[in-house]
């Protein structure tokens, strides 16, 4: 998801009702085969007061986001540094361990470095009124990969305390 993408999913807002406690709608993607039709999100709310649609669209791309930012860290396309604002310091040392343990397989080419992340769904929860948990399927080349994270909130934020991938 990267160039111009949504800061926001608030342009497909409009033909949501609060009380549903799933809904799926579909962010503009600009890579790779999806770039027509799009990624797909499907949002479930346990208890659909805690949180509106509107936020639950906006940790849907958020995680969508942050999915791709880790996926270009540990493949070395970005600094570790990139994500420090939105992961917690466990989240971040993993990934930094990670990257390591991928750049030094032998059997990673360079093409595979070069090649976008491209996001194909996400599957999100909101547990409560402060967790969002998300599986993102990511492509790199021929490659899919699963996202699993958690997006908590911390003081007046959200923070992702959990990005593991597979």
């Amino acid at each position: 998801m990267k160039g111009k993408e949504p800061d926001s999913a608030e342009q497909f807002n409009s033909r949501f009702n609060e009380e549903d406690m799933a809904f799926s709608f579909v962010v503009p993607n600009f890579y790779g085969e999806n770039a027509e039709g799009g990624v797909r999100m499907r949002v479930s709310r346990l208890v659909p007061k805690d949180i509106g649609i509107q936020e639950s669209m906006d940790l849907a791309v958020k995680a969508c986001r942050l999915a791709c930012l880790g996926a270009d860290v540990i493949r070395g396309r970005l600094p570790g540094r990139m994500l420090e604002r939105f992961v917690t310091n466990d989240s971040l040392d993993r990934i930094l361990y990670f990257s390591q343990l991928v750049q030094g397989d032998a059997n990673e080419g360079p093409l595979h470095r070069h090649m976008p992340s491209v996001p194909t769904y996400l599957f999100g929860t909101v547990v409560n009124r402060d967790c969002f948990d998300a599986c993102v399927g990511l492509s790199v080349g021929y490659d899919d990969y699963r996202v699993s994270l958690v997006l908590r909130r911390r003081g007046g934020r959200w923070l992702c305390t959990v990005l593991d991938f597979g």
